[in-house]
């Protein structure tokens, strides 16, 4: 049992990072559009397009882990004889 809730322990703290993380690549998101807004202008216009396909990229990644690290804590809850 102890070695379940460490593993579940670890799946929090992990999925605790990857919710900062994606939080992160939203907010340079919502940078890069603000700058085009602010001086669109003056920019790369296709640079900024392939600099914000690959931050969303990165991010549909790290979505894609979370949603993992969320079953398996939740298989991993299950078996607790009283779920959390």
């Amino acid at each position: 049992m102890n070695d379940i809730r460490m593993k579940y322990e670890q799946l929090v703290s992990k999925e605790d990072d990857l919710t900062r993380m994606i939080a992160t690549y939203d907010a340079c998101v919502d940078t890069l559009i603000n700058l085009v807004f602010e001086k669109g202008d003056n920019l790369h216009h296709p640079t900024i397009e392939r600099i914000l396909t690959t931050i969303q990229t990165v991010g549909d990644n790290l979505i894609s882990e979370l949603v993992q690290i969320r079953y398996r804590k939740a298989a991993l809850a299950n078996q607790f004889p009283f779920h959390f």
